[in-house]
């Protein structure tokens, strides 16, 4: 049987939206397509997310790179000192649309 804190927990959990939690202006990682792979990996290391957003000169995203796409970027065994991040990123946009949290019935 589940106690009441139990219930109260998950209950404020159901309540939660996404801009509730989510991170948003300069406390988002983000680069431009012209950094270098080393310039991507300070500023996730800046910003502590695990990842970067790529963005072209007007902000517009272009993709995203995830410490994920960095050990697969070490299984390549190439020389990551010549990568832009261009290179090695995950193309496309990547967004959350607020006003479909929560679920409409």
């Amino acid at each position: 049987m589940r106690s009441h804190t139990q219930a109260a927990h998950w209950g404020r959990k159901l309540l939660l939206r996404v801009n509730d939690i989510m991170h948003t202006g300069d406390e988002i990682p983000h680069v431009k397509k012209t950094a270098s792979l080393r310039d991507a990996l300070l500023e996730v290391t800046r910003k502590n997310l695990g990842m970067t957003v790529i963005c072209d000169d007007n902000m517009m995203i272009e993709g995203i790179f995830t410490d994920g796409d960095l050990r697969r970027v070490f299984d390549m065994g190439v020389d990551v000192r010549q990568l832009s991040i261009a290179d090695v990123m995950t193309p496309g946009e990547y967004v959350c649309a607020l006003a479909f949290w929560p679920l409409r019935h």
